[in-house]
């Protein structure tokens, strides 16, 4: 699963993408936004992609470029997917923690340069982070041990 190369003008027009300064989990960087709700994150002066993030992923507009772009990279589930996919594509997570009523964020470590944080409502996955970049998926998955 690669994310560097992606952009959100792949799947949404220019004028509605937002692009500033971001800081993810204590990097700084360049972000592309669309409607505070995707987030495709360029550490320093990269010009790749190296984390993602969806969230308040609830209306249909969202829900269906949200599952567009992840189904085009190829993550094997999609927003809605049950817990049961998940854990039958990913396995286990290393940590579970409850973020608040009813959600649970479950994190993995797919390979040591690849973080995925699912993020499950009434054990549907509602909220996504993805991070593939050594030292980022590292310090997270770090950090969410001690969870």
């Amino acid at each position: 699963m690669d994310i560097k190369k992606l952009s959100l003008k792949k799947f949404i027009e220019d004028s509605e993408i937002v692009e500033q300064e971001f800081d993810f989990a204590g990097y700084a960087g360049i972000a592309e936004i669309y409607a505070m709700s995707i987030v495709l994150f360029r550490k320093g002066n990269s010009q790749d992609v190296c984390a993602m993030a969806f969230y308040n992923i609830v209306h249909r507009e969202l829900i269906s470029l949200a599952n567009n772009i992840i189904s085009n990279i190829g993550l094997g589930v999609k927003f809605g997917s049950s817990m049961k996919k998940i854990k039958r594509k990913y396995g286990e997570p290393f940590s579970m923690y409850e973020t608040y009523i009813d959600t649970v964020d479950c994190n993995y470590l797919v390979k040591p340069d690849l973080f995925i944080c699912f993020g499950v409502t009434n054990n549907r996955l509602a909220y996504l982070q993805i991070v593939n970049d050594y030292e980022m998926a590292q310090d997270i998955a770090d950090a969410r041990r001690e969870y």
